[in-house]
Parts: C-alpha cells; sequence; structure tokens
C-alpha cells in the first residue's frame, strides 16, 4: 500500500509518498466444547450447531460411549482455531450412563410340575436377567438355569443393560407336584383256563411304576403303583404307592357222558366213565 506523509508545516517540509506492508492476522475461534446427554435409547448429539464462523458434522450416538463431531472453518483465510491450524478439528462428545427403575416389578407365577413357566416385569432400560436358588439357600447357589422340579424357590432379577445403571429385585415361586389319578382296571376278573397268565393290563408310565407278577392259577392278585418321583402326587391323598387287585377264577368243570353198571356182590366191579371240558 502507498502511504502519503504529508507535513504541519509544508513551507519547510515536503510531502512524501512510501510503500507500507500491512498484515491482517486471523481472527481465533476458540474449540467449543460438545454437550452430549444421559441415555435415553434415542440418539443424541454434539449439542452444537452451526454458526456464522464455522459448520458442524455430528452423526449423533445411541449407546453409552463417546463420539466426535467435526468442525469447519466456513472461511479458513480470514478464520482460525485457538489450537489448531487445521481448517476443520474434532470435538469430543459423551452419552453418559442412565439410571435404571422398573416400569413394573417382575414376578415369576407360581405352576405345576410340567408346565412352562411364566415371568413378568420391565425395566425402564434394557432387558433383564433371572437366577434361581432353592428356597432359603445362600446367594452363591443362584443359576441362571430354571428349575424344573416340583419345590419352592428363590428368584433374583438384575437388569443386564450396559446403557444404566444395574438394577435388582427378588421373589418367590413355587413349582407344584403333578397330580396322578389312580387308573382303573379295565377287566379284574378272569377264569382259569390253563393256558393263559393274567394281567391287570398296567404299564410303567412317566408319572408311577407297575409291579404285577400276573397268574397262571387261581388266585387274587395284587398290582402296586409307585409314583417315580416327588414331582407327582395321588390326586386322592397323601403317599408313595397304590394298589389294585384282580381275581382269576377256578373254572367251572362240566361232566358228560357219565356211565356206570350195576354189579353183583363178589363180582368185579366195572368202573364208571365220565367225559370232562378239561384238556
Amino acid at each position: 500500500h502507498a502511504a502519503v506523509f504529508t507535513p504541519y508545516n509544508s513551507s519547510n517540509y515536503n510531502s512524501r509518498t512510501v510503500e507500507v506492508t500491512v498484515n491482517v492476522a486471523k481472527r481465533g475461534i476458540t474449540i467449543p466444547s460438545g454437550i452430549g446427554g444421559v441415555y435415553t435409547g434415542e440418539k443424541i448429539y454434539s449439542g452444537l450447531s452451526d454458526t456464522v464462523t464455522y459448520t458442524v458434522s455430528d452423526d449423533g450416538g445411541i449407546n453409552v460411549d463417546t463420539y466426535y463431531a467435526t468442525l469447519t472453518l466456513t472461511d479458513k483465510d480470514n478464520y482460525k482455531w485457538i489450537g489448531s491450524d487445521e481448517a476443520a478439528v474434532s470435538v469430543s462428545y459423551e452419552i453418559t450412563v442412565a439410571t435404571n427403575s422398573w416400569v413394573s416389578t417382575p414376578s415369576v407365577d407360581n405352576f405345576t410340575f410340567g408346565e412352562t413357566a411364566s415371568s413378568s416385569g420391565e425395566a425402564k432400560f434394557g432387558e433383564f436377567e433371572i437366577l434361581y436358588k432353592p428356597l432359603g439357600a445362600a446367594d452363591s447357589e443362584y443359576t441362571a438355569t430354571a428349575p424344573t422340579n416340583a419345590g419352592s424357590y428363590d428368584v433374583l432379577f438384575r437388569s443386564t443393560s450396559a446403557n444404566a445403571t444395574v438394577i435388582t429385585s427378588t421373589d418367590s415361586f413355587t413349582i407344584a407336584p403333578k397330580e396322578v389319578t389312580v387308573p382303573t382296571l379295565s377287566e379284574d376278573e378272569f377264569t382259569y383256563d390253563g393256558t393263559t397268565t393274567f394281567t391287570s393290563g398296567l404299564t410303567n408310565t412317566d408319572e408311577y411304576t407297575v409291579t404285577d407278577e400276573g397268574s397262571k392259577t387261581a388266585k387274587t392278585v395284587t398290582v402296586t403303583l409307585t409314583l417315580t418321583s416327588t414331582n407327582y402326587v395321588w390326586a386322592d391323598g397323601e403317599g408313595t404307592t397304590r394298589t389294585l387287585t384282580y381275581k382269576v377264577n377256578p373254572a367251572t368243570v362240566t361232566l358228560s357222558g357219565l356211565t356206570a353198571s350195576n354189579s353183583t356182590y363178589g363180582d368185579e366191579r366195572p368202573e364208571p366213565t365220565v367225559t370232562t371240558d378239561i384238556d
């Protein structure tokens, strides 16, 4: 640039023109801090927005973590970042852990052996795991394996979301033994025939075993039914065994063709003859 110097006393001094170099420095822009927020399950951003001096590129995030927004100068010839010579800088921000709570208190319903367990409950954030132990057992006994045998159990519910604080709740439930109806015999009387071994016709089941010796001869036979485990109870009362009986009756012999001849005392007596239906 040309600069002209004009003296106050122009009568004694001449004006003078000189070349002057003027440097205009870039205006420094302070790099702002990202804001972020507490986890909500929805997308959260840095909280920064475009200005006259820079634009913001921010994809946001959902889960608890550190994220970055990119800030780019709109006029890099006249502005610069304080602390960086680059036109674009990254600004970090965090999504932090939320405070979890129960929307509905979890529980496990009582049920009967052989049925499917049913649980309910809801955490504000994420799922929850269920741990089980025998009723009154030490906490070290908790396991993720759900019990299937009849009995009473404690249950621990524990939230599993990495995005929220851990919350727990406890409950207890009972698996009741399944009631078993004592079977009836389709036939409880038979007649001896000399060849057949008669039985009750009952066979083992998942619920009970059958002890039945059967009989080929005329007699009364006792059948014993024994529950296979404590997962079952007889519907008609206590105890683990029940007995049933069936009877093999003697056969009735039919006589036919009976013959006998008269004789005189002292003579040889002829043998009588008879025919039966027995082989």
